[in-house]
């Protein structure tokens, strides 16, 4: 009902940045499935007071982050504003203009700390190993990706389920789910 949240008081989308994040902590391979993640990534940015609706860049062998994110045709930015892609189409080409290497508290992550799960290719697309979908950290890999990467951001390589590593995490509608897109 108010102007400046993402929609308009008549509930119109406003023109707004979709803020990114990586984790400033680190999760083995057993998330709690694809929610999991999510809640992994809500709770980072309600922690610091971060408003909207946070989902991790993040598939299983069932959905891709490509079918489970908002298609924003808006910027997707840092925290601190700089720029990761101009729109949905441009997140997902092969390539992203910054690497997503600052957390919700604004702190940089990078070199031998930067892996991030994500189970999903650049475009968006599942890879098919994903710790038994997100849910053990034995015996499985998961694909993960670098935070200093503009290409192999997510995906990079692969790691056992039982490493810690980061989780990407995309802002989602602020209107609500029935104004997508």
């Amino acid at each position: 009902n108010v102007s400046g949240d993402g929609c308009t008081s008549s509930c119109v989308i406003e023109t707004y940045e979709r803020k990114v994040f990586v984790t400033s902590q680190s999760f083995n391979g057993n998330l709690g499935g694809i929610y999991g993640a999510d809640q992994k990534c809500q709770n980072a940015a309600n922690n610091v007071g971060l408003t909207g609706q946070y989902k991790a860049w993040i598939s299983d062998d069932d959905d891709s982050a490509a079918s489970r994110l908002e298609h924003y045709s808006g910027k997707y930015v840092l925290l601190n504003g700089r720029k990761i892609a101009d729109n949905w189409v441009d997140l997902v080409d092969g390539s992203i203009d910054n690497g997503i290497n600052l957390t919700e508290n604004g702190a940089e992550i990078g070199g031998a700390n930067g892996w991030v799960w994500t189970g999903t290719n650049g475009y968006g697309n599942q890879t098919n190993l994903t710790c038994l979908n997100w849910s053990t950290n034995v015996l499985y890999n998961g694909t993960e990706g670098h935070t200093s990467s503009l290409v192999q951001w997510s995906n990079y390589a692969y790691l056992r389920c039982s490493y810690n590593i980061h989780l990407y995490c995309f802002e989602q509608y602020r209107c609500g789910d029935s104004l997508v897109q």
